[in-house]
């Protein structure tokens, strides 16, 4: 977990110094989460909460992600424990 906590600070740094626009006329990013059961899901959702950068995270476990799914359905929990799609 502390690795995750640590890329998550390095990726609210990089959000913050808005590094990801050399790549684009991007206004933001999202730093997707795939972990290896919904238990692992959970354990990393709280381990993240109310840490610099949790915001960008979504998480998921690898039993919901599917090529139907992965981009379209409501598979994602934000840090609000919300569920999300990509791109809906």
């Amino acid at each position: 977990m502390r690795q995750i906590q640590d890329k998550i600070i390095g990726y609210q740094l990089y959000h913050q110094q808005k590094v990801f626009q050399k790549f684009g006329p991007f206004s933001g990013f999202r730093v997707l989460i795939q972990t290896t059961s919904p238990k692992r899901a959970k354990n990393m959702r709280h381990a993240l909460l109310n840490m610099a950068g949790t915001e960008l995270a979504w998480i998921t476990d690898r039993e919901q992600v599917w090529e139907d799914t992965v981009l379209s359905g409501e598979i994602w929990q934000d840090h609000e424990l919300e569920i999300k799609s990509i791109l809906k």
